[in-house]
């Protein structure tokens, strides 16, 4: 990776990819919808060679705009979007039924060189 790097987030179904420059797949963020309408995020992985540029936030941020677009709710299982919504900015995303959630989903850094 160069400090030039440029970097794309592509909606794809249950999916947000974070693609660089050459297209290649080097982190994600999925969610699915849970009985109750909301936006319930399990995973969120960057690839380890892309630590420290905040991809992770960004791909975040798509989920809470896309919640804030729907109007619905965040239900954060991965530990990564728990701490990001526990930022008091995004208060308004929590159910408030449930406001301590249990990050329990999958939140980790792709394998290097795959």
């Amino acid at each position: 990776m160069n400090n030039n790097s440029t970097f794309q987030i592509v909606a794809d179904g249950d999916y947000f990819r974070l693609l660089n420059d050459q297209h290649q797949r080097i982190g994600f963020i999925h969610f699915f919808f849970d009985d109750q309408q909301r936006i319930v995020v399990d995973s969120t992985v960057v690839d380890r060679s892309y630590r420290g540029l905040g991809l992770a936030n960004q791909l975040m941020n798509h989920v809470i705009e896309k919640a804030r677009q729907e109007k619905r709710y965040i239900y954060p299982l991965c530990s990564f979007a728990v701490r990001v919504l526990q930022n008091e900015r995004y208060q308004d995303l929590w159910d408030p039924k449930e406001r301590s959630p249990i990050g329990g989903g999958y939140c980790a850094w792709l394998p290097e060189n795959k």
